[in-house]
């Protein structure tokens, strides 16, 4: 018999295996085809236009292409961070980046991460406006990850402070309730290509 938990947690693990599966198995036509459409959609918010400053993850090969969007901030004058993973205490630090694919290489899982010379010690809170990643969202904004707990980490000090904009494939839309934990924390927004 399993508990509530177990319940849940196999449900998550299951919805998260579903969902990465078929943002691994979508065209590259279609996923570069969405991951415009995201950029026009993002970029057109008034959050994201009056923010000085941009948190941008960089993306894993099935994941929504980001990198047009941190062009597209650095163009429009916009200081641009971007995460590290710290394993040791499940963390994410920062780095500012002026290029995103010289200042970038594969990192732990293979997750793009920022040369070691651009971490900064900038504090999460003086920075404007989060684009965050996500495995599977729900209608209700419930966001489930990777399953490390990095972002929720990170992002907790921070929601309800400062907009947090998740991006996300019309794949990774999940038309029933996503269960969620207490420590899970959701977006504001969801920007999908047809929302």
């Amino acid at each position: 018999e399993l508990t509530p938990d177990e319940i849940k947690k196999n449900e998550r693990k299951r919805i998260r295996k579903e969902r990465l599966s078929m943002m691994k198995s979508m065209s590259p036509e279609s996923k570069k085809k969405q991951s415009g459409e995201i950029l026009e959609r993002l970029t057109v918010m008034p959050e994201y236009a009056a923010a000085n400053s941009v948190f941008c993850f960089l993306p894993l090969p099935e994941e929504i292409d980001t990198l047009p969007i941190v062009r597209h901030a650095l163009a429009a004058g916009k200081e641009v961070y971007v995460p590290y993973c710290i394993p040791s205490t499940k963390a994410l630090g920062l780095a500012k980046i002026k290029d995103p694919i010289s200042d970038v290489a594969p990192g732990i899982l293979n997750i793009p991460e920022p040369d070691k010379s651009l971490y900064v010690d900038t504090k999460p809170e003086a920075i404007d406006f989060f684009i965050i990643p996500g495995v599977a969202f729900d209608y209700e904004l419930t966001r489930l990850g990777r399953g490390a707990g990095y972002f929720d980490i990170f992002l907790a000090p921070l929601k309800g402070k400062k907009p947090l904009a998740a991006i996300a494939f019309e794949e990774q839309l999940y038309p029933y309730t996503i269960p969620k934990y207490d420590h899970d924390i959701s977006p504001d927004w969801v920007v999908t290509p047809g929302n």
